[in-house]
């Protein structure tokens, strides 16, 4: 928990790997943190070359790929 908000995470090939929509949510003031990660990877196309995606729990308890 970072500002009483969770930032999901997953241990994957010996490190952590955090979700980066939850990372935006904390750190931004971004109503939609969703949009504000797709407007980065439109800005910076390379953000998405050293991002992968990984399977986590969603809040309706869904495992579903997400960016890490």
């Amino acid at each position: 928990l970072l500002d009483d908000k969770p930032i999901r995470k997953i241990w994957h090939n010996g490190e952590w790997w955090f979700s980066i929509i939850d990372i935006i949510d904390v750190l931004t003031d971004s109503k939609s943190p969703r949009k504000y990660w797709n407007t980065l990877k439109n800005r910076n196309p390379q953000l998405s070359s050293i991002c992968g995606q990984l399977k986590l729990t969603s809040s309706d308890g869904r495992e579903r790929l997400t960016d890490v």
